[in-house]
């Protein structure tokens, strides 16, 4: 005859069990644990359905066949992820790198510079780096305009492989200009504040997508000049999509939530943030630009989301920012920015935590 079992006791212990488990859940919901949400959540979950079925399946007292059964499926579950997550977490992403420059650096002599114009293999190496870091998300992979970020710029961003169109020139000293003053009027912001030798070097590695591209004349070299030895670079001028600034004065003024009209001054940060953000992340860290289509019929975007609605990680750790902005967010149309010193990277923290207030 078969033992009865008294399972009152341990009922009540589950059912307490799983109400606490309801409320750390629902506490967990209100932290950004980053990369760690996935985890936590699929073990609470765990621990919760492993009771129900242990106890209220009556699976513990089952035959022990069936607890066979129901362990390898987790066994073959957790293969399952751990292949997943050999190719997520495997993935070679871009490291913060804070390094401090060398005096002068941004001062070149006249000799430094015939030197650039030469596309050596190294420079168009390093171009290719840059070019990936800074103006894939708008000029795309293959330099066709086409990049996660293109479709919310108006105009849209050039596309390198035609021969038509060119405002400033095709050549490399007018394209080097364009880098270095940006396009009022347009979303190219001005690069002034980069290096001259990165800036030469993403022009060699965008003229590897041109046809014929031509060469320099005495003409187009004249256009390009050099500033005196020790000299400080300009400051990058601020411009904004036409869209955003249409949008923003279209907007009825009732509509702009927890939107700060007027951004702190901050000299370096707000130059950072204007040359590399401001496309993406608007004036004043208000978001609501697209970025990226993810559906069709209709048609859906993602959108940039306002820094004051931010509750992530990097809000009160300037190290948790800097990550987030080296390694972008893949699939996310952020793109990885890695090349500030760390002077740079104090002053854009600040700057855009100040936003965020």
């Amino acid at each position: 005859m078969a033992q009865r079992h008294d399972h009152k006791k341990a009922y009540t212990r589950v059912w307490i069990g799983l109400l606490i488990l309801t409320i750390i859940t629902v506490d967990v919901a209100y932290h950004d644990w980053g990369y760690w949400n996935i985890f936590i959540a699929m073990l609470i979950a765990t621990i919760k359905a492993s009771l129900v079925v242990l106890f209220f399946m009556h699976l513990k007292y089952d035959n022990k066949v069936n607890q066979v059964v129901f362990v390898s499926a987790f066994f073959f579950l957790a293969v399952f992820v751990g292949l997943t997550g050999s190719d997520i977490f495997k993935r070679p992403y871009e490291q913060a790198i804070a390094v401090e420059r060398a005096p002068g650096e941004g001062s070149v002599s006249a000799e430094e510079v015939e030197k650039l114009r030469v596309a050596t293999p190294e420079a168009v190496e390093a171009g290719k780096k840059l070019y990936a870091a800074q103006c894939a998300t708008c000029h795309g992979a293959e330099g066709k305009g086409d990049g996660a970020a293109a479709a919310a710029l108006t105009p849209g961003p050039r596309n390198f492989t035609s021969d038509e169109g060119w405002k400033f020139g095709r050549a490399p000293s007018e394209m080097l200009k364009t880098v270095t003053d940006g396009s009022p009027g347009t979303s190219m912001a001005s690069f002034s504040g980069v290096p001259v030798k990165d800036r030469w070097a993403v022009v060699h590695y965008v003229r590897t997508f041109m046809r014929n591209p031509p060469e320099d004349t005495p003409e187009t070299i004249a256009k390009v000049t050099t500033p005196a030895a020790g000299a400080a670079p300009e400051q990058p001028k601020a411009f904004i999509p036409v869209t955003m600034a249409m949008q923003l004065m279209a907007e009825p003024e009732q509509r702009q939530f927890g939107v700060r009209k007027n951004a702190p001054a901050n000299g370096l940060g707000q130059a950072l943030y204007q040359q590399h953000c401001v496309s993406c992340h608007g004036a004043a860290g208000e978001g609501a630009i697209k970025v990226r289509t993810i559906g069709s019929n209709p048609y859906t975007y993602l959108k940039t989301k306002s820094f004051s609605e931010s509750k992530g990680a990097w809000v009160a750790n300037e190290p948790a920012f800097i990550k987030l902005i080296s390694e972008g967010m893949p699939g996310y149309g952020k793109p990885g920015l890695a090349h500030f010193t760390t002077a740079e990277w104090h002053a854009l923290y600040a700057y855009v935590k100040a936003l965020a207030q």
